[in-house]
This record gives C-alpha cells, structure tokens and sequence, in this order.
C-alpha cells in the first residue's frame, strides 16, 4: 500500500514493539515510530501524570526502550530534535508540530518553525494544520517548501555535517 511509517502508540507494551517487527520480517517498510511524548503536552504535564518534571529525560528513556524493542525512529517536537540527535544519531526523527513564524501554535505546547527543525537534526517535517486552516493552503505550503530548500542550501554552503536526506512532509 505504500505505507512508509507507522506511529506505534506511546503506551504500547516493548513486547508488541518486538512482536511488529517480527511480523514485518525483512520489510522495510512500514517503518515504525515511537512517540516519547505528545507535542501537545508541557513540563506541568508530565509532572501531573508521573510526579517527574524532566521531559528531556522522560522522552530519552522512553525513545530508547522503544529503539531497542524495534523502533526505526522517533517523533519528537522541536524542543527535543537536537537531544534525540544526539543521543540517536541514525535513528529517524520525525517533528510535529511545524509552525511557520506568523502560524497559530493550535493545541502544540512545544513547537518549532521549519528550518529551525531542520537545523537541529529533524529528517521528516509534519506540517498540518497552518497549511490545511489557511484560506491559501497552496501558498502556505509552498512558503514552507521554500524555507525547507532556503535552510537546506544554507546547510549545505555551510558544509554542515548532517544535512537531512529526506526532510518534509506535508499534510
């Protein structure tokens, strides 16, 4: 069908991790992607559902674990790309919550423009809805496209030493 990702649920069991991979054999696609922590949840709520305040820790142990069950990627938001790079260098990242400068945040509590995302080490860009609520979704996207190529060439001049292969997707 085409598929080329699969977010597996943030509280799914490492066993069920363990078992998809098993089931899609040597496929490589769908590739599955773990979600450490919602976009759309702040510091006050992971302090209310664990006790703990430390998001960059939390997600840190729950992408690990998940990586080693079987996960090919992570979907983290713009406050989280560069420490998962870090700590997940081949691993695929995947950023939600991309909000060009001027767009509403909607119910995103951690997010992150374009090329800010793709400077910190994001491969994938899910960009929503700015560009399916705007009265120009064509224009939106476009502009959008336009900053990905703009920062992608400045990296590149830079001679940066990751420059994402693979860098939007648009919704």
């Amino acid at each position: 069908m085409g598929v080329r990702f699969l977010t597996l649920s943030e509280s799914m069991p490492l066993a069920a991790i363990t078992a998809a991979k098993t089931a899609r054999d040597k496929n490589k696609n769908p590739e599955f992607l773990t979600v450490p922590f919602l976009s759309s949840l702040d510091r006050d709520d992971l302090r209310a559902m664990t006790g703990d305040d430390d998001i960059t820790r939390h997600i840190l142990l729950r992408a690990r674990a998940a990586l080693a069950a079987g996960c090919d990627g992570v979907v983290a938001s713009g406050q989280e790309i560069e420490t998962c790079r870090a700590a997940f260098p081949e691993t695929i990242i995947v950023s939600p919550g991309i909000r060009p400068i001027g767009s509403s945040n909607d119910d995103h509590k951690r997010f992150t423009t374009p090329s800010e995302a793709i400077r910190l080490g994001a491969d994938y860009l899910v960009v929503g809805r700015p560009i399916l609520k705007s009265k120009n979704p064509r224009q939106v996207a476009e502009a959008v496209i336009a900053e990905i190529d703009q920062t992608r060439r400045e990296m590149s001049n830079n001679h940066s030493p990751r420059l994402p292969q693979a860098f939007a997707t648009l919704l």
